[in-house]
């Protein structure tokens, strides 16, 4: 697969600027490594320094459900790469499609880098797992500077393609409420964008 060279950015934010639990969150590691959150999901790879070749990797299909980030975010992320190179290793299912670090993927498309670091998820092959998005989703909150907003467009995104999700599993892994949540649902039901 060819690499794409969209505008975007995939930045780790700094602790000083997270929540004390948040913060600490994001450096535990789980399971071997990672952006922690989703118990119980075996990672590889972070110890033995495994590396994929960028033209292997494909982001997961439901990707886009994550906002992009702004122009000038993803620019800096293409120079910090440049000058560091990818200090946290992408988050990938067996089968090469990326779970966590499509922007850092994206960005070393774009310099130019053969190989990239890489975390698998051995638990995962496909992506099309259901863990597999609420993954992709909760290391986004947890790594980015999503607005409520962008929280409940998830939670929204979340119900549409899988109704059958509890409010409690999608507050869970969206990080709004559960009131919020069931706010959501019922106005997509009014809409009959989901069924009752």
């Amino acid at each position: 697969m060819r690499c794409s060279t969209l505008i975007l950015s995939d930045e780790r934010p700094r602790a000083d600027r997270l929540p004390r639990a948040v913060s600490s969150y994001l450096d535990e590691p789980l399971c071997g490594g990672g952006v922690g959150g989703v118990g119980g999901l075996g990672l590889r790879g972070f110890d033995q320094g495994e590396h994929h070749e960028t033209r292997l990797l494909k982001p997961h299909p439901d990707a886009s459900m994550v906002p992009t980030m702004a122009p000038d975010e993803y620019n800096e992320l293409v120079t910090d790469i440049e000058q560091r190179g990818i200090v946290d290793p992408l988050v990938v299912t067996e089968d090469n499609v990326i779970l966590d670090g499509r922007h850092r993927w994206q960005a070393a498309c774009a310099i130019g880098l053969e190989a990239v670091p890489v975390r698998v998820m051995t638990d995962m092959h496909t992506g099309s797992e259901p863990e597999a998005v609420d993954f992709m989703i909760r290391a986004a909150i947890l790594r980015r500077h999503l607005t409520i907003g962008q929280r409940k467009d998830l939670a929204e995104k979340l119900i549409v393609s899988d109704p059958s999700k509890s409010d409690r599993s999608v507050a869970k892994v969206t990080g709004v409420s559960r009131p919020t949540v069931a706010k959501i649902r019922d106005d997509l039901e009014a809409e009959d964008q989901v069924a009752e």
